[in-house]
């Protein structure tokens, strides 16, 4: 493949160095900024039982990728409000 080319698998980009691609960046990027802005209930669409389990999850797979990344979705998703208190 050529280098202009994203180079995919498994999800992840694997052109130059390994990292997540950048539409599902975006995405939860996104989703946390609503959750910040407007509250996190507005945010869960496909019904997760444990939403902020799920975001978590999310958010630690890009720290394990991209730890620069992952850090500045970690401090937006310390900054929703879960019922009336900050995440941890």
């Amino acid at each position: 493949m050529r280098r202009s080319v994203a180079q995919r698998a498994v999800g992840l980009v694997l052109n130059s160095h390994l990292n997540v691609s950048r539409d599902s960046f975006d995405r939860l990027n996104a989703i946390l900024h609503n959750c910040v802005v407007h509250g996190p209930d507005g945010q869960n669409r496909d019904g997760v039982a444990d939403f902020q389990a799920h975001l978590a999850g999310r958010i630690g797979h890009v720290e394990m990728i991209n730890p620069t990344r992952g850090k500045r979705l970690r401090e937006k998703f310390q900054r929703i409000a879960w019922g009336g208190r900050r995440a941890d």
